[in-house]
């Protein structure tokens, strides 16, 4: 069973809460088994925060979380004290236990002070696929339980489905559109007592599906500090070679405000070259562009619109050469999707004795984000050097599965001056990686 609205957001909108001027918050619509929760409520991050709504301001809420399956009680307790915000009408504040505690499905959290007690036992709650092009998300939650499902920024800022949950806990809603680089999704679900868990969905690095490459923004900068955040990223300002590349580019970051890319003639004016180091091939120059106008213009833009009310044929589909200490966003490019690794796991500085006939140990550690049981091992390679051998073990006991290779030290192709070593390999869908670690050589 699935419905949808649509709300245009007025103001401050926090985790998707809504507030009532009676003193509540609709925050699972008017359709929901609950639909207002009286203040004080709580929410709970599954990436690992606590969020309290309402609380009086300035005064001590303590925040425990226990773990049922374990004897200690509780397992974790904090603070925090809510601050008053003029835009909600009442006290917020907001702890974030990242680093600090584990938290997972069916831990109890409990909020108390001011003689009030709160108690939530978080679900089971997440986004697991989201298909931009069409719009459809897919998730889990508790069997039978409703889910808010919010759509943020883009145009229309606020979009939000309710579904209900299917006998196996799954659930599927349909935003129809495509969803873009400046939208993101939060599913939430509340108890009875109106306090809920949350999960936040969004990408820094989104692939596109034309060559298999990741991108996403800086924020407004001139275009050599946007070429140094690229390369600081481990990629550069764009590269567009075809214009499938730069169609995708268009729909995922928008055609209605420039971009810096890649293409400039800073070195040697009219000789135009990319950042990359890749071949000329495609253009997109707007007519009569670049003209190097003004002052100099010496780095191009992509999604060219001239001001409004100007006639401009090349509005929204070409380029234009601007100069470079116009501040603009770069839309940034790297082929590879980074993954994180350590060197010799469990010490520091990873010492590496160039004369040694042993080994180097390397991990790919699993995250949120990454799974290392993913990685090819045949396509694995650091420092130059192939694996002697690998295994599945949870290095850094965080409860899941890291990927631990052996490479023989005389293979490494690293000297006394190296201060860092990557690793780089594909996963088994093709996807290139790569992750660096420092190394301290040593006599």
């Amino acid at each position: 069973m699935m419905f949808k609205t649509k709300r245009l957001a007025a103001g401050l909108l926090v985790l998707a809460l809504l507030v009532a001027a009676s003193g509540t918050v609709d925050w699972m619509g008017a359709g929901s088994a609950v639909a207002q929760a009286v203040l004080p409520c709580f929410a709970v991050s599954v990436g690992g925060a606590v969020h309290a709504h309402g609380w009086p301001a300035g005064e001590v809420v303590t925040v425990d979380i226990d773990d049922p399956d374990t004897l200690q009680d509780p397992d974790f307790t904090a603070i925090l004290v809510p601050e008053w915000n003029e835009d909600l009408g009442y006290a917020f504040g907001s702890l974030s236990i990242t680093n600090q505690f584990d938290l997972e499905p069916g831990h109890i959290v409990t909020l108390s002070g001011s003689g009030m007690i709160k108690e939530h036992t978080v679900t089971r709650l997440a986004v697991t696929t989201v298909d931009r092009p069409s719009g459809l998300v897919t998730g889990i939650a508790e069997p039978g339980g409703t889910v808010q499902v919010d759509l943020f920024g883009g145009e229309d800022w606020s979009e939000t489905i309710y579904v209900t949950a299917d006998a196996n806990g799954d659930w599927v809603v349909d935003f129809e559109k495509y969803i873009t680089a400046d939208q993101w999704i939060m599913a939430g679900d509340n108890d009875e007592d109106g306090d809920g868990t949350m999960y936040w969905w969004s990408e820094e690095w989104i692939q596109s599906p034309v060559n298999g490459h990741y991108y996403r923004w800086t924020e407004a900068l001139p275009w050599l500090n946007a070429e140094a955040q690229a390369v600081q990223w481990g990629g550069h300002l764009v590269t567009l070679r075809s214009w499938e590349e730069e169609l995708w580019i268009k729909q995922m970051f928008g055609d209605d405000e420039h971009f810096w890319i890649g293409f400039n003639d800073i070195e040697t004016e009219g000789a135009w070259v990319w950042s990359s180091g890749e071949a000329v091939g495609y253009t997109n120059w707007c007519p009569l562009e670049p003209n190097d106008a003004g002052d100099g213009e010496d780095a191009a833009v992509m999604s060219w619109a001239d001001e409004p009310g100007c006639e401009d044929p090349c509005l929204g589909d070409s380029w234009n050469d601007m100069g470079i200490n116009a501040l603009f966003r770069g839309v940034v490019e790297r082929s590879f999707l980074p993954v994180a690794i350590d060197i010799k796991p469990g010490s520091y500085p990873n010492s590496i004795n160039l004369g040694s006939k042993g080994v180097v140990p390397v991990a790919v550690l699993t995250t949120d984000e990454f799974d290392a049981s993913n990685v090819d091992t045949d396509t694995v390679v650091f420092a130059g050097a192939s694996p002697l051998r690998w295994a599945l073990e949870d290095v850094d006991y965080d409860g899941d599965l890291d990927l631990i290779f052996h490479f023989k030290t005389q293979e490494l192709n690293i000297d006394e001056y190296s201060t860092e070593a990557t690793l780089i390999g594909e996963t088994f869908d093709g996807i290139l990686i790569q992750g660096t670690d420092t190394v301290n050589i040593v006599p």
